[in-house]
């Protein structure tokens, strides 16, 4: 397979997001509010990112003005909105269900890129887009009658962190030129720790959040999730197309639904693993996985047909 590096750390990414679900779970089993979750969460990776900085550059706290729209977006979409609405569809539907939901972002990215970032969109990209859909919708068993009856709010929750992924995917493309993984990883829990903070109850903490269970599912999703898995999609953002790196990490929520059968008691039937492997497949379509697309490239170019005359 002819695939990048940056491939590779956006599928690990993707993979890494996937055990997010359950330790999420053990958050609200002890009456933590996605509210705070996402500011718990956020506020942690802050205070972790600052001290790798201190201790490995402390220039890579250093911005452009000019720049402070893009990280603003980053940290606001990826981070405030977007952990607050995940929580929120994970609290009100299934894990396979938010995460499909929310991984109709692929969509939405491979547009945008194509406008604002000029990536071109060929018949592989969108076979793969098709592939990554019904995987995804096979998955969250759209084929039983009992997924119409999901709840809206839980749908619309999910549909709305797709969107905020893909604007803070666009912002942290426009951003990765310019800076390093830490610098984007860091602006991004930063800024939307901010925003949390200021619009969540933090104080208010539920007596079960002291639980040791509870503590070590925080923790996980700290270093695990949060720092191993933002920093290994930060490095994809930078070396591969944006739309490629969504593409990737949309193997998530393949991993949520296993994970949710193995230890939060939901069902996972024959199709639904034909829906995980069809994204797989997905992916590996998008992404030109057999350079089929860079064959016809090298074919067409200009060089090589005059040297054919």
């Amino acid at each position: 397979m002819r695939l990048d590096k940056g491939h590779f750390t956006a599928l690990a990414a993707g993979v890494i997001w996937g055990t997010a679900g359950v330790p999420t779970r053990v958050l609200f089993d002890a009456g933590v509010t996605p509210l705070q979750a996402s500011t718990y969460r956020a506020v942690a990776m802050t205070l972790v990112m600052t001290l790798l900085i201190l201790f490995y550059d402390r220039k890579l706290f250093r911005v452009r003005k000019t720049d402070l729209l893009y990280i603003t977006g980053l940290g606001l979409f990826g981070t405030a909105l977007g952990y607050i609405t995940y929580n929120s569809a994970m609290k009100y539907t299934t894990l396979a269900i938010a995460s499909m939901l929310t991984y109709t972002n692929p969509i939405y990215t491979t547009v945008l890129a194509a406008v604002f970032f000029k990536e071109r969109i060929y018949k592989g990209k969108l076979i793969g887009l098709v592939l990554l859909v019904s995987g995804c919708s096979v998955l969250a068993k759209i084929y039983d009658a009992a997924f119409f009856n999901l709840n809206t709010v839980g749908i619309v929750y999910g549909l709305l962190t797709g969107m905020c992924i893909s604007l803070s995917a666009l912002c942290a493309k426009k951003l990765s030129g310019n800076y390093h993984t830490l610098t984007m990883v860091f602006y991004t829990f930063s800024v939307g720790a901010l925003f949390l903070v200021a619009f969540s109850f933090p104080w208010s903490v539920p007596a079960g959040i002291y639980d040791r269970g509870t503590v070590l599912s925080l923790v996980y999703l700290v270093l695990s999730p949060g720092l191993a898995g933002f920093l290994l999609y930060m490095y994809s953002i930078k070396r591969i197309e944006v739309s490629q790196t969504e593409s990737c990490v949309t193997i998530e929520p393949a991993i949520a639904a296993m994970l949710g059968f193995l230890f939060c008691d939901e069902k996972l039937d024959l199709f639904q693993l034909l829906g995980a492997a069809v994204i797989l497949i997905g992916v590996l379509v998008f992404n030109d996985a057999w350079g089929i697309e860079r064959q016809k490239n090298r074919l067409m170019s200009p060089d090589q047909n005059q040297s054919r005359l």
